[in-house]
């Protein structure tokens, strides 16, 4: 399951995410993530990216590989994007999807996330 929500003041997208996904869904993310930077009225590069994935799974290889494809060809790339994840396994799995884009980082809580977005 993915939840997408936006914030203009802020301009960040926000995307909840939890259990085992599918590429569908990871697709479907995708489409509302691009919504949300279109109804803010943003560019590429204009907008920040959280994603709050500490409910979420260690996914399949499919579902890493939909993620590191959407990450380098989205029409609108976010400046920075910043996961928040628990557990070890899932932790460097999205170290690993984070590496094709060098403005991708991982992190434990929110409160690190947001302070480094918005540095």
């Amino acid at each position: 399951m993915i939840e997408v929500t936006f914030d203009p003041r802020t301009k960040l997208v926000r995307a909840a995410m939890a259990g085992s996904l599918t590429v569908e869904e990871v697709q479907r993310f995708s489409v509302q993530e691009q919504a949300a930077v279109r109804a803010m009225g943003l560019a590429s590069g204009q907008f920040f990216l959280l994603v709050e994935a500490r409910g979420s799974v260690v996914q399949s290889q499919e579902v890493v590989e939909a993620f590191q494809q959407l990450m380098l060809h989205s029409p609108l790339k976010a400046k920075r994007i910043a996961t928040v994840r628990a557990g070890a396994l899932s932790t460097i799995q999205t170290r690993r999807i984070a590496t094709v884009r060098d403005s991708a980082r991982v992190f434990e809580t929110v409160e690190q996330a947001e302070a480094w977005l918005f540095s």
